[in-house]
């Protein structure tokens, strides 16, 4: 037998329509179908297919949790990069900065694990997924939506951020935020790494000790710089700076090791001077004629002595370490 044309339906399981639709037209036409999206935004949905014929008429009802359409589908062949650092760094003061290059786009801390949005995080809003009806029915956000898929899906949003551009695309990310990702980037070759670091990690501990303090993590153009003083716990301080120098001591170690390529820039470096011909370089995109201008600034421009209530005390335990270089800017403002 056979039929010029075929209707239809798809329909959500056990539904009133569905099952009349159903019991008028007979099982022998209808097909049960189970997908599942390892990489979508929904993992899986369920549907019934009834087929019957309507000569030169189709309807199609979707699942109301079917995955969404999506924007135009693009290569994902624009350079991916990661910015690996930590805290107190720059790295915003960076990010803006990579952000003011032509075609450049990169996002804040996508797989921070105290974020509960991504609200601050995603300066693209081409990354956002559209929303299905049923979505803009239950008042779910774009940002909502993408937010589960990271959470369900760590390594296919990965995926999804490197893919959704042709273009270069990347983020940054600190040890710990998400170890799978994380070691992800490392291990995965086409993705270019650029590692950020303080040389003096006095000012790095310092500065985190006044942003926990205070809750202000950065200052922009035309606000004014206030003085805090901490104290600082020399046996905690030795740790972090211990800490810090052999992870990312490790982290370059094992990129050589596979003869990987990573660019190294450090906060000095970044706010001293503006190394566009070294980031384009090695992102494989042209040199901007202009610095782009960038409203973050300096949060702490003090002396040492001035910001550490216990300075003596700190310079003592540092004197005659490997670390007593972190003194001898102590007093530039």
């Amino acid at each position: 037998m056979s039929f010029t044309t075929c209707k239809v339906i798809q329909l959500p399981l056990f539904t009133p329509f569905g099952a009349e639709l159903q019991s008028k037209y007979s099982w022998g036409n209808c097909h049960h179908r189970y997908n599942i999206r390892r990489n979508g935004f929904v993992n899986h949905h369920v549907s019934f297919i009834l087929r019957y014929h309507l000569k030169n008429f189709t309807l199609r009802i979707p699942h109301p949790m079917e995955r969404p359409h999506q924007k135009e589908k693009k290569n994902g062949r624009g350079v991916k990069f990661a910015v690996i650092s930590y805290q107190r760094t720059g790295s915003t003061f960076f990010v803006s900065m990579l952000n003011g290059i032509d075609g450049v786009v990169c996002h804040s801390e996508l797989f921070n694990r105290g974020l509960k949005t991504f609200g601050d995080c995603v300066f693209d809003p081409k990354l956002l997924p559209e929303l299905n009806f049923f979505e803009k029915l239950t008042g779910r956000t774009k940002a909502e939506k993408l937010f589960r898929f990271k959470k369900r899906d760590p390594l296919g949003f990965l995926n999804h951020v490197y893919s959704y551009r042709d273009a270069a695309t990347g983020f940054k990310i600190f040890p710990g935020q998400d170890d799978s990702v994380f070691n992800h980037i490392l291990e995965e070759r086409s993705i270019r790494k650029i590692i950020l670091t303080r040389n003096n990690l006095l000012r790095s501990y310092v500065s985190r000790t006044i942003a926990h303090k205070t809750g202000i993590w950065g200052r922009h153009k035309g606000e004014e710089a206030s003085l805090e003083k901490v104290s600082v716990d020399t046996e905690r301080f030795l740790e972090y700076a211990r800490r810090i120098k052999d992870r990312f001591g490790a982290i370059e170690a094992g990129l050589e090791a596979a003869n990987q390529r990573y660019l190294k820039c450090t906060y000095e470096q970044i706010t001293e001077s503006y190394p566009a011909r070294e980031i384009c370089t090695f992102l494989d995109i042209p040199v901007p004629g202009t610095v782009p201008e960038i409203s973050w600034i300096r949060q702490n421009p003090f002396a040492l002595s001035d910001m550490i209530e216990n300075y003596s005390e700190v310079k003592n335990a540092l004197e005659g370490t490997e670390f007593q270089t972190f003194l001898a800017d102590s007093q530039r403002r």
